[in-house]
C-alpha cells in the first residue's frame, strides 16, 4: 500500500467516525420532540447501561462538538496511521471499560460526549511507548505527550457540567488497551 493510499484510507476512517458523530448530533437537533442526549451514561441506572455505547456520539450542543472533533481528527488519525491493527481494538477497549467505569463509579448525572475516548486514545499513545518500548512507539508518545499534556487537568473535578470521571476512566481505558494490546501491530 501506498503512503499516498494509507493516508487516504486513514483519513477516510477518521472521517467515518468524526462524521458519525456529527450525523447523530444534527438527527438530534432536529428531532425536537426526542432528545437523544438523555441516552448517556446515568451511573449505577441499568437502563442507561447502553448509554457506554452511545455517549462518546451524543453532544450537548456544536460547540462541545466541535471542540471534541478539533481532538479526535488527529488523534484518530494517529492512531489510525501507526497501530494499524490495532486502533479498532483499542478505541472498543476504551469506550466499554471507561464507560463501564463510569457507569460503576461516576456521579449521578447525564454524562455525554467524546472525550472519555479522547483521553483514552492521549494515554493509549502515551502508555502504548511505555509499554512497547521501540523507538515509533516511543517517539509517538514524547509527541503526544508534548501536544496534548495539558489535558491531565482534565481528570480533576476543576470545572462543573464537565464530566472529569468520564475523562479519569477514558484514560484509564487507555492504559488498560495500551497493555493489552502491547505485542501486536
Amino acid at each position: 500500500m501506498s503512503i499516498k493510499t494509507n493516508i487516504k484510507s486513514n483519513l477516510t476512517k477518521t472521517g467515518v467516525l468524526v462524521g458519525a458523530m456529527w450525523f447523530v448530533h444534527l438527527l438530534d437537533y432536529v428531532l425536537v420532540v426526542y432528545s437523544l442526549k438523555k441516552n448517556g451514561i446515568i451511573p449505577r441506572n441499568i437502563a442507561s447501561i447502553d448509554g457506554i455505547l452511545w455517549a462518546p456520539f451524543l453532544h450537548g450542543d456544536f460547540n462541545h462538538l466541535i471542540s471534541n472533533s478539533m481532538a479526535l481528527v488527529p488523534l484518530t488519525f494517529v492512531m489510525f496511521l501507526f497501530y494499524k491493527r490495532t486502533t479498532f481494538w483499542a478505541m472498543l477497549i476504551i469506550v466499554i471499560s471507561g464507560g463501564l467505569l463510569l457507569w460503576c463509579f461516576g456521579r449521578e448525572a447525564n454524562h455525554i460526549g467524546a472525550s472519555g475516548l479522547i483521553y483514552g486514545q492521549v494515554s493509549f499513545l502515551i502508555a502504548s511507548g511505555w509499554f512497547r518500548r521501540n523507538f515509533k512507539a516511543i517517539s509517538i508518545a514524547l509527541i503526544i505527550g508534548f501536544i496534548y499534556g495539558g489535558l491531565i487537568w482534565g481528570v480533576f473535578p476543576t470545572q462543573s457540567g464537565v464530566s472529569w470521571e468520564g475523562h479519569l476512566f477514558g484514560a484509564v481505558g487507555g492504559v488498560l488497551a495500551a497493555m493489552g494490546l502491547k505485542d501486536h501491530d
